[in-house]
């Protein structure tokens, strides 16, 4: 009851009863706990008067060819640690990297984005539920 009422008030589409209501529910948590944290480690570095982290949330390569191994770790270890600077737990635990390539059909180069993501949807169907 309670949890439900605070999330409808950062939310007015939540509680609606939609599928989605969960994962978003779970999303504004680890949201609430990542901004507690890191607000946390930042009252602790109060002798900083300014951060100079940069938060990054994707890398795109042009190259136009396939990536090797080694470049890919390097891409997705550089990608790691700016994203998530202050280490937060939170972060480390539910944060994934999604790798994604595009070939043109025309001449064959490729474009390569590397992206971070919190949460995947994925539709379930299935015949014996009838909405």
């Amino acid at each position: 009851g309670a949890i439900r009422a605070a999330l409808k008030k950062m939310d007015y589409e939540f509680a609606s009863g939609a599928q989605d209501d969960s994962s978003r529910s779970l999303g504004y948590m680890l949201q609430g706990l990542d901004r507690d944290i890191e607000q946390e480690i930042m009252d602790q570095k109060k002798s900083k008067q300014k951060s100079d982290n940069i938060y990054k949330d994707e890398i795109s390569i042009y190259h136009g060819r396939e990536l090797d191994e080694a470049e890919k770790d390097g891409f997705i270890q550089e990608l790691l640690r700016d994203h998530n600077p202050e280490n937060s737990i939170i972060r480390k635990t539910f944060d994934g990297i999604e790798h994604s390539k595009v070939t043109c059909l025309e001449c064959n180069k490729m474009y390569q984005e590397f992206s971070t993501f919190q949460m995947i949807d994925l539709a379930l169907v299935s015949q014996e539920i009838k909405l």
